[in-house]
């Protein structure tokens, strides 16, 4: 094991008893995956990269108790699958891609203006929000036109 993992594996090791779960091997290897991915990935990826050592329902069942505890965010895209990625806690939208699924991050955000004016209308304290665009990226969209 390199360096780096050692690190992210102690890191992944800390997020987790600081959420009071354990820190099993199952839910270690999980976050591995969702850190190697480096994008929002679902279950069944995560199930394709781990089944040689536990079942889906073990995937569903520590990924959703890492959500519970803000360890992980989750969100269905357009394409009616649940999605899973680390909660940095950092405000941000993506734009995804309908056909690869890969997401972009935007920087700007024109929520803000409209969260306060909910918040002023509402009378609610805006906490979050979360936007999801999607689209075509630019390689799908050559991909289609050179099929053409």
């Amino acid at each position: 094991m390199c360096d780096d993992n050692k690190i992210s594996y102690n890191n992944d090791s800390n997020i987790l008893k600081q959420a009071s779960l354990k820190a099993t091997k199952k839910r270690l290897m999980l976050l591995s995956a969702i850190r190697n991915a480096g994008h929002p990935i679902t279950a069944e990826e995560i199930f394709d990269d781990v089944s040689d050592t536990m079942n889906l329902s073990t995937v569903y069942r520590a990924l959703n108790a890492m959500a519970d505890k803000n360890i992980l965010s989750k969100s269905i895209h357009m394409d009616g699958k649940t999605y899973y990625h680390f909660n940095d806690h950092i405000h941000k939208h993506e734009l995804i891609c309908s056909v690869c699924h890969k997401s972009v991050e935007v920087e700007d955000c024109p929520f803000d203006e409209i969260a306060e004016l909910i918040a002023e209308k509402t009378g609610y304290s805006i906490t979050g929000h979360n936007v999801e665009f999607t689209g075509i990226c630019p390689e799908c969209t050559a991909r289609t036109k050179n099929k053409d």
